[in-house]
């Protein structure tokens, strides 16, 4: 049996950094992300243009009520 942990995804992340000497955030945008043109692609949303932010939604009653962004690692 098996279940997504965020600690390993975590734990992984930190392993990256140490290997390569910088942050996740900017080695995979100079080594993923820009190469393949993901230029709206990021770990952050102050890194993205607001623009392109998704707009997430909780159901309450019959209705779709949209959640505030919050600045988490995403």
């Amino acid at each position: 049996h098996r279940e997504y942990s965020n600690i390993a995804a975590g734990l992984a992340g930190c392993i990256v950094e140490r290997a390569v000497g910088q942050k996740l955030n900017d080695y995979t945008r100079e080594r993923i992300f820009a190469p393949l043109k993901m230029g709206r692609s990021g770990w952050f949303l102050s890194e993205l243009p607001a623009g392109v932010h998704s707009t997430l939604y909780v159901a309450q009653d019959d209705f779709s009520i949209p959640i505030p962004l919050y600045g988490v690692t995403t």
